[in-house]
């Protein structure tokens, strides 16, 4: 994922009700300037749109 998509997605994925992606995203993108947070941050971002595990 480039860098100025994650800017511009979310708003657009909100106006489509698609929020949890949104946030997701958000979650996710600063994850690779987070080195010592990088695994969880994309864990939470994944576990924001992935269904629920039975």
């Amino acid at each position: 994922m480039s860098h100025t998509l994650p800017v511009y997605l979310p708003p657009a994925l909100t106006d489509v009700d698609r929020e949890r992606e949104a946030v997701s995203i958000g979650v996710g993108a600063p994850a690779r300037h987070l080195p010592l947070y990088r695994r969880s941050m994309e864990n939470g971002a994944r576990l924001l749109v992935e269904p629920p595990q039975k």
